[in-house]
């Protein structure tokens, strides 16, 4: 071999060595390449399993919201059923006190009728009514003039 052809086969050499580097390079790119998408590929099926573990998780908490809230709700209904019955009893108690002590500072009043007043009666009367109609949950209307204060001279001669 001359030296010419010695030099072109040394380039061909060095050109034939550069391609397989390179070839090697890519070889070793498409690797790294693979293995990313691998990694890759891992990490989403990792990170779908961890969402579907706290949708579950979430959906799990909501329905035991639900049935807590239900919960809640029954107790509240059921104290407010206790709070209005309390109420009532206590209205029933101290209606009952009013009416047994109803004689208390009684007083004479009188009624009009047919525009005079002269009808006599007591106040512990009219009280007892006027609170036993509270009691059936009621109101109670006043007589004509039973609020009016008068002598009792002046009742007592129509004046």
């Amino acid at each position: 071999m001359d030296a010419s052809s010695s030099g072109s086969s040394s380039s061909r050499l060095a050109a034939a060595a550069e391609e397989l580097l390179k070839a090697a390079g890519a070889e070793s790119a498409t690797e790294n390449q693979k293995k990313m998408v691998t990694g890759i590929k891992s990490l989403k099926a990792s990170m779908d399993a961890k969402l579907n573990t706290i949708e579950q998780n979430l959906s799990t908490l909501k329905d035991h919201m639900g049935n807590k809230v239900s919960e809640i709700d029954k107790r509240l209904e059921t104290m407010s059923e206790a709070i209005t019955s309390i109420k009532a009893e206590g209205k029933m108690q101290r209606l009952a006190f009013a009416i047994s002590n109803a004689d208390l500072n009684s007083f004479i009043c009188y009624y009009e009728e047919n525009g005079e007043y002269y009808k006599e009666s007591k106040s512990n009367d009219l009280v007892r009514r006027i609170l036993f109609s509270f009691r059936i949950n009621f109101g109670h209307y006043l007589p004509k003039g039973s609020m009016k204060r008068l002598d009792a001279y002046a009742v007592r001669n129509n004046e």
